[in-house]
């Protein structure tokens, strides 16, 4: 079969190891029943193996740099699919057992070998990011047995729970753009960030106790922030929802608060920030607290001040005050009382780490 690159013609059943074909190469519709072997092949572009009569991937490159089609064929497997696939894994309307068909099949590619997202051992470990985004999906894999190292993207799915969700993510957890409407099920070891931004939330109740980075719940149906993680590495973001108050806010944030296009009358619950991050509020709201109008945005209806420079406004002071002293209690009335069924020294456990989380 000829192939020409660079002024010169090949056959595709007779290239050297490691030779790499520079762009796409489109077998497609060729009546083909099986591939030859380019198994030590690599491919910079797409590569096309669609429309023929194979029943089997033996043969693929070891990498493509573009997207793979295998669709449309006789396969029932797709064992010996390329090691690496940069661009879309397209392998529909195949002989797939039926298990493998539609939502109960997405193919996920590991040091050479090509799993089931839907059947992956429990301990599994995720060397890379795993991304799932945009594929309708209603329900997520059961990958809570699943440890993933890199990021998780289930963004822009049709995902109304996050239940089977990994529990363990060492890099960014992004579930925004779809119609959740509480964090239960979600991931509890965030490495870096955590990203629920414009779903249909209503609670923050199942969310992480303990985020990385940044926690951005923007663009919800939100009344309260209780619920919402204890502590957080970078910034918190609960713009443009429907809170009154921001009483069951992070009790400790490193980065800087953004509560703007809420229905807010108070800055109670606003946590102590550190002294150089910034808080950004409606002009509505720091009005009331008589803030300057040099920390105000131009052209805009909003304040941004340094935390630091906001304790120097009394009103503020003394609300700010009452409002730690309120979330204190909060906390050690969680602390200091398990709930019906739970484990008393296995609580009493928990609250010696959460006194030590404290002290840090």
């Amino acid at each position: 079969m000829p192939f020409e690159q660079d002024g010169k013609t090949y056959n595709l059943y007779d290239l050297p190891d490691g030779f790499v074909i520079k762009g796409k190469l489109d077998l497609s519709k060729k009546g083909l029943t099986e591939l030859p072997d380019l198994s030590k092949v690599i491919v910079k572009g797409s590569f096309d193996c669609s429309h023929n009569a194979l029943t089997s991937l033996q043969g693929c490159p070891q990498k493509v740099g573009g997207d793979f089609y295998c669709n449309d064929n006789y396969l029932t497997s797709l064992e010996g699919a390329p090691q690496r696939i940069d661009g879309k894994f397209h392998y529909g309307n195949n002989e797939f057992a039926p298990e493998q068909k539609g939502q109960e099949y997405i193919p996920y590619v590991q040091d050479g070998k090509v799993y089931n997202l839907y059947a992956l051992p429990e301990g599994f470990v995720i060397k890379g990011d795993l991304n799932i985004s945009g594929r309708g999906l209603t329900k997520l894999p059961d990958l809570s047995k699943v440890i993933v190292k890199g990021d998780f993207d289930c963004r822009d799915n049709a995902l109304t729970t996050l239940e089977g969700a990994p529990q363990r993510i060492d890099g960014d957890f992004v579930c925004n753009g779809n119609y959740l409407t509480t964090l239960k099920g979600s991931p509890q070891i965030i490495g870096k960030s955590f990203y629920c931004s414009s779903n249909r939330l209503t609670s923050l109740e199942g969310a992480p106790k303990k985020v990385g980075g940044d926690f951005y719940c923007k663009h919800n149906q939100l009344e309260t922030l209780i619920g919402s993680p204890q502590r957080i590495d970078g910034d918190f973001n609960c713009e443009d929802n429907e809170l009154y108050t921001l009483e069951g806010a992070p009790l400790k944030i490193d980065g800087d608060f953004s509560c703007l296009d809420n229905e807010l009358e108070t800055l109670a619950g606003l946590p102590k920030l550190r002294g150089n991050k910034k808080l950004t509020c409606d002009i509505a709201v720091g009005d009331k607290y008589n803030l300057n109008s040099a920390y105000k945005y131009v052209y805009s209806d909003k304040y941004e001040i340094e935390y630091e420079k906001l304790e120097e406004y009394p009103a503020f002071k003394v609300e700010a005050a009452k409002s730690r002293i309120a979330a204190r209690k909060r906390q050690q009335d969680n602390e200091t009382t398990p709930r019906e069924g739970v484990n008393k020294a296995g609580f009493e456990s928990f609250k010696k780490k959460m006194a030590k989380e404290r002290e840090e």
